[in-house]
């Protein structure tokens, strides 16, 4: 009976001592599990992080480039305007300019990279400014904002140059961004021009 005891009161030592084992060992797991995710989703923060100001940078130079185009363009139409007998009344300068940036402020890519970046808080009031003040007014009002444009476009350039680096994606030419811009500034024009027509 003695004997009996010590073997029982030995098992229970073993039992007690093989669930420690298991607790410890489901504790070891459990903390290595959290470290190794935390890494995980440190890299992927990081990696986000890297995209989004790659996709900044990029998206930047582009609107660089088609709102010093759209800067020349509305320059241009203004030099030439003809009062009353013209081609576009003064009214539809303006609204077509004023389209044009709406549009690339509707742009997804804009809304997702530019908007949310902190970066380019003081270039969005930039943009809001031209946006909001008729085109006609631009070179007497918003001198400063005009030069300013002129002026990010090599940074800018410079900027995307250096985020390409590391990604397969090819950087648009300004020739082609300009074109784009040509298109959507006298698409626009046209536009407003036929709904006064009707």
């Amino acid at each position: 009976m003695n004997n009996q005891t010590f073997f029982s009161a030995e098992a229970g030592n073993i039992i007690i001592w093989v669930v420690l084992a298991i607790i410890l060992c489901l504790l070891i797991v459990y903390f290595l599990y959290q470290f190794i995710k935390g890494k995980i989703e440190k890299k992927r923060t990081k990696q986000a992080t890297e995209e989004f100001e790659k996709n900044s940078s990029i998206y930047w130079y582009e609107i660089v480039i088609k709102i010093n185009k759209l800067i020349l363009l509305n320059k241009y139409t203004h030099d030439n305007f003809v009062p009353s007998i013209g081609k576009y009344t003064m009214s539809e300068i303006n609204r077509a300019t004023k389209n044009v940036i709406d549009q690339i402020f509707d742009e997804y890519e804009f809304k997702n990279f530019i908007l949310q970046n902190p970066k380019f808080q003081k270039e969005i009031q930039e943009l809001d400014m031209l946006r909001d003040l008729n085109s006609n007014l631009w070179q007497k009002k918003l001198e400063k904002v005009l030069t300013d444009f002129n002026n990010y476009e090599e940074t800018a350039l410079n900027e995307a140059k250096n985020s390409i680096r590391t990604s397969l994606e090819n950087l648009k030419t300004k020739e082609e961004l300009n074109i784009w811009m040509e298109q959507k500034y006298y698409s626009a024009l046209n536009k407003i021009k036929e709904s006064n027509n009707e």
